[in-house]
């Protein structure tokens, strides 16, 4: 089936060894399909298209036509002594059948009953009459030439969001329990059940990440302290953060 311009039957694209590896800008012609006139495009095939890659093109009508990326060969030239040891084999063929023909007979005819001369050869010349040749113009349809014309690309960024992550703590205020799951050096605080082992909060001070701020709390057994920070976020991705003093408290822990 003949190329058609569809994604099964694409049209060929066909590059030459020098321009492989290059943008290439090419007019290329579309041909007369069912529903479309013939006409011409200005078509790019990219640098990095290699043998066999497929290109769809949308026209200005909104027609679709496929093109197939072909690299042609390398023009291969002839070994010129290879050409002169086959006019050379030809001489030789030459001489041999010339020299066939005109020496010694052949001993397996029988004698001639008699010797009379031989009459001599005529030669026939043919001519060849050729009928004279007329040409008429090749008409074809019109071709009409569209520019292609591709979507603007548009890029948006969104605006940074400054945010103060909340931790599990955050919700704990006075009288309520929280459980070590962390370290020593590194704790961590989560809401849990008052019971034998847990830390109850005997006192929460907001705005101040000062160890000594628990000293004048009754029954305290431990300081914890939670350094808040202003997270600056652009589409879901931390870019800065920086200390926010007003949002860090201390607590003042009983462990029970």
């Amino acid at each position: 089936m003949q190329p058609d311009g569809s994604a099964d039957h694409p049209l060929l694209f066909e590059l030459t060894a020098a321009e492989v590896g290059h943008d290439i800008v090419r007019v290329v012609t579309v041909p007369a399909g069912e529903g479309r006139p013939a006409r011409q495009i200005t078509m790019r095939v990219p640098a990095q298209a290699v043998d066999g890659t497929l290109i769809r093109v949308t026209m200005q009508d909104g027609g679709v036509v496929h093109f197939r990326v072909h690299h042609a060969a390398p023009a291969r030239t002839r070994r010129p002594w290879l050409v002169v040891a086959a006019v050379v084999v030809v001489v030789l063929a030459s001489v041999i059948v010339v020299r066939t023909a005109f020496s010694g007979h052949d001993e397996s005819l029988p004698p001639a009953a008699s010797s009379e001369p031989v009459a001599p050869t005529t030669t026939l010349e043919t001519t060849t009459t050729t009928a004279p040749t007329t040409t008429e113009p090749i008409t074809t349809a019109p071709i009409t030439t569209e520019p292609i014309t591709t979507a603007p690309i548009t890029t948006e960024y969104a605006p940074p969001i400054d945010t103060v992550p909340v931790d599990p703590q955050d919700s704990a205020t006075v009288g309520t329990c929280l459980q070590q799951t962390g370290t020593d050096t590194d704790p961590d605080m989560i809401p849990a059940p008052c019971a034998r082992g847990m830390f109850r909060v005997k006192q929460r001070f907001a705005g101040t990440t000062l160890d000594s701020a628990c000293r004048k709390v009754r029954g305290y057994t431990h300081t914890f302290i939670v350094t808040k920070y202003y997270v600056t976020t652009r589409n879901g991705i931390e870019i800065s953060r920086r200390p926010a003093p007003a949002e860090s408290y201390v607590l003042c822990l009983q462990e029970l």
